[in-house]
């Protein structure tokens, strides 16, 4: 995954969890998307009173959506539109309003901006990656439905 940009998360790290992600992209992983979840952020602990923990959990979470966003588009052939539709992923800005974040809705314009308000990221991401992570599980479950 070469056209990732990962600048804050460690290389192992990052490694792992592209592990993770293609096992349970491609059904090896016997997972819910809760327990995809949870098996992910099991590897970006946030350490209390250290704010890097949480910069490598926001860009750890943001390089598995990507991932799961590639899977659905390239290998699923799925049209991004009914992505977001099927899975309900809302803007960045119903989680600023929802989480009272300071910061103006239209604030997060690149990558690196979902760094300077991680809490409202964190929310996010979480809903984002649980939610395609049910959508992978249901194109796994007709896809084995079809070959039995």
């Amino acid at each position: 995954m070469s056209h990732h940009q990962i600048q804050y998360l460690p290389a192992p790290v990052a490694e792992t969890i592209g592990k993770m992600v293609e096992a349970f992209c491609s059904g090896k992983a016997n997972l819910d998307s809760r327990q995809f979840y949870e098996s992910l952020i099991s590897h970006l602990p946030i350490e209390k009173m250290n704010r890097t923990t949480l910069i490598h959990r926001v860009e750890g979470l943001l390089y598995v959506t990507d991932l799961l966003w590639e899977d659905l588009l390239k290998v699923k052939k799925m049209n991004r539109d009914d992505v977001v539709h099927s899975a309900g992923i809302k803007p960045l800005s119903y989680y600023h309003y929802k989480l009272g974040s300071r910061e103006p809705g239209d604030f997060v314009a690149t990558r690196n901006d979902f760094l300077t308000d991680p809490p409202t990221a964190l929310e996010k991401l979480e809903d984002d990656v649980t939610k395609l992570a049910q959508i992978v599980l249901t194109i796994n479950s007709k896809a084995t439905v079809q070959i039995n």
